[in-house]
């Protein structure tokens, strides 16, 4: 073999590498303008033409869903200079919740001034998604106020949707999970406080409860509010019953027609076992 025909043989060897190591390059990094401009969902694109090998990142649609509705907002006298305030809210979504939500209260007193209340947040379950998902309590004890407060507010933004997607799941938790069992309430017999809301609670699902809410508001018999209680349980098993107990130091200001319960838990939080085996879909924070 004559050097001319050894050096047609090494630009042969150099031309099949190339070929081959460009082959592998588009196998690996398609081209981008035959994929993200095609205008349709192809390759590992989040939606079409954006997202995944594209440049383009795909804009944050809002879902479509209902406003989270405040029913009213009220204030309790709970001692001298302190105060209790409750809001009671209602999501009109089956699918769509919130995992989080900022709130404060907004206080008004008898001389024109306005004092808001730290920054804190809450979760909204869709309404479809527990027997009383819909309905919620934002409640928020012992606050020290001295001048006489005229009427409360409440503001709520950055709302953090998250979408429950598998219907078959939706069904499963069509009804109370959690129920509250052996309600009670009254004046105890043992000097501990001067009034108290007695439950059990009842892990009905086939999940465990990382943390449960248990919200409590004392209506009087013209359904207007006389008291709010919250407390928490951690870790509630499947078919696990636990009971709880609210005192309340401070004499009630009406006397007490009826109490609503209302155990909840958040199911978008990551620690949460109840999302095993369940279908979230998008999520979406918006500030409102």
């Amino acid at each position: 073999m004559n050097r001319g025909q050894r050096n047609i043989k090494k630009i042969i060897i150099i031309i099949t590498l190339l070929v081959i190591v460009v082959g592998f390059y588009m196998l690996l990094f398609p081209s981008r303008p035959d994929t993200c401009l095609n205008k349709v969902l192809d390759t590992n694109e989040e939606r079409v033409d954006c997202g995944g090998v594209c440049e383009k990142k795909c804009p944050m649609i809002m879902p479509d869903v209902s406003e989270i509705e405040v029913d009213w907002v009220k204030f309790i006298e709970d001692g001298e200079d302190r105060y209790d305030f409750v809001a009671k809210i209602t999501n009109k979504n089956s699918s769509w919740g919130i995992y989080s939500v900022d709130y404060r209260f907004v206080i008004y007193d008898n001389s024109g001034n306005v004092t808001r209340t730290d920054i804190e947040s809450v979760y909204i379950m869709p309404k479809g998604f527990l027997k009383e998902a819909g309905k919620k309590y934002i409640i928020e004890n012992n606050f020290s106020f001295t001048n006489k407060i005229e009427k409360v507010d409440i503001e709520l933004s950055e709302y953090n949707w998250r979408e429950v997607k598998d219907e078959l799941d939706l069904a499963h938790f069509n009804f109370k999970v959690i129920d509250i069992k052996q309600e009670d309430y009254g004046f105890p017999e043992k000097i501990l406080g001067d009034f108290f809301v007695f439950g059990v609670t009842e892990n009905t699902a086939k999940y465990t409860f990382n943390r449960v809410n248990i919200d409590v508001v004392l209506y009087d018999k013209y359904d207007e509010v006389v008291a709010v209680g919250k407390t928490d349980q951690w870790t509630l098993g499947s078919d696990e019953k636990r009971e709880f107990k609210i005192f309340w130091k401070n004499p009630i200001q009406g006397e007490v027609a009826y109490v609503d319960y209302i155990a909840q838990t958040n199911v978008f939080e990551s620690d949460s076992n109840l999302l095993e085996g369940i279908t979230t879909g998008g999520s979406y924070l918006t500030p409102r």
